[in-house]
């Protein structure tokens, strides 16, 4: 550690330090050197993305695993990449990008996080480049779910509300598999659990910041929640949360809830019938979601509970049009058959890593078997079924 304290220059010296003996004592979190830094990005050569205050840069660890490398455009913006060490170091959940190390020697700070593959939400729904890609209900929701999970966990986990402040699908990453892990803490607050946090000026993303957050100053995690909203409603549209005639989507949902079919203004690879009985719950959720008054709005753990719930709804739906085509094809049998052909499961079974084998006979052939098993379905829903 005093090695490290040694390497801290004078200007991140009353900032930084304190931040990088937190990191050693007690999140063993990687401290780099410029030099490390400049070898691991290749002498900073491939861009990922640029914001306000830095740019993002891939790179490559000595054990070969790719990370992504924040590096802040100036060096006056110390106090933005404390709060950002500090509050991203507190986190450890799936769905959040995890920080492995920062560096503090360079001409401006920097920080080393893990790299997710796939790009963010935004590019996937906004694709203007290339056709967009192929994201089916069940996969939003999922990526809805996970997110709401990730702010439930900054929400509730800590001894202090944390904030992230600045939801929107450019923060939203997404792995190959689109697991969404929520980045860019960069203006994320703490707040006291006694009292709400005021600032004289706003910050956020036009079409997600909490119009109470724009009219007062007073930011809460209701904000957050009115953020995520816009999101779910950018999830089931495909559409901006600011149009190019500067129409804002939230309000635009609104008008159509009263007026017009709300059908006309989802994703057309969605709205299908089968599946407007969940796009209707999530709609409904995301209008509560941005309501002006923060007391009105769901809190995220009531908003991921209906999440999940949504999502048990869909998987039911998909079951029973398995079993449906299956019953259709002659693949599943009815329980009376089946109690037919094993006269009632009389012989002895075989135990398997899948249930009890029963023999059987069934029609012109003189032996089958009968597996019967039970696989979960959801969270306590369990169905049983008969497999010839």
């Amino acid at each position: 550690m005093e090695e490290k304290r040694q390497k801290l220059p004078s200007l991140f010296s009353k900032f930084a330090g304190s931040v990088m003996e937190k990191v050693d004592r007690d999140l063993h979190i990687r401290c780099f050197t410029k030099k490390q830094i400049k070898s691991i990005t290749h002498n900073y050569n491939n861009v990922l993305g640029k914001g306000g205050f830095s740019v993002v840069y891939e790179g490559r660890l000595d054990d070969g695993r790719p990370v992504a490398v924040k590096k802040y455009n100036f060096p006056s913006k110390k106090k933005e990449f404390t709060k950002e060490v500090i509050i991203q170091s507190q986190f450890s959940h799936r769905n959040i990008v995890r920080l492995l190390g920062c560096c503090v020697e360079a001409d401006a700070p920097i920080l080393v996080t893990e790299f997710v593959p796939n790009g963010n939400l935004s590019d996937i729904l906004h694709n203007l480049n290339a056709h967009s890609v192929p994201l089916s209900l069940n996969t939003r929701l999922k990526i809805a779910s996970d997110v709401a999970e990730a702010l439930v966990y900054m929400h509730t986990s800590q001894s202090h509300p944390i904030l992230h402040g600045d939801i929107k699908p450019e923060n939203i990453l997404l792995d190959n598999k689109h697991m969404p892990k929520v980045s860019d803490f960069g203006i994320s607050r703490l707040l006291s659990m006694n009292s709400d946090e005021y600032t004289g000026y706003v910050i956020g993303t036009m079409g997600y910041v909490d119009p109470v957050f724009c009219q007062t100053g007073r930011k809460t995690t209701k904000s957050d929640v009115y953020s995520f909203g816009v999101v779910l409603l950018e999830l089931v549209s495909r559409k901006k949360a600011i149009d190019d005639n500067k129409n804002f989507l939230a309000k635009t949902f609104a008008c159509v809830n009263i007026k017009f079919n709300r059908q006309e203004i989802l994703d057309r690879e969605i709205a299908t019938a089968e599946n407007m009985e969940v796009l209707d719950g999530i709609v409904n959720l995301a209008l509560q979601c941005v309501k002006f008054e923060q007391e009105e709005r769901p809190d995220m753990r009531d908003v991921s509970e209906c999440l999940r719930n949504l999502q048990r709804t869909q998987e039911k739906k998909h079951l029973q049009e398995m079993v449906s085509s299956l019953q259709q094809s002659g693949f599943v049998l009815s329980k009376q058959v089946i109690n037919e052909m094993t006269d009632n499961f009389k012989s002895i079974p075989t135990e398997c890593f899948m249930g009890k084998i029963y023999g059987g006979k069934s029609g012109k052939i003189p032996s089958v078997a009968i597996i019967k098993m039970f696989f979960e379905v959801h969270s306590g829903l369990s169905k049983e079924f008969s497999i010839r």
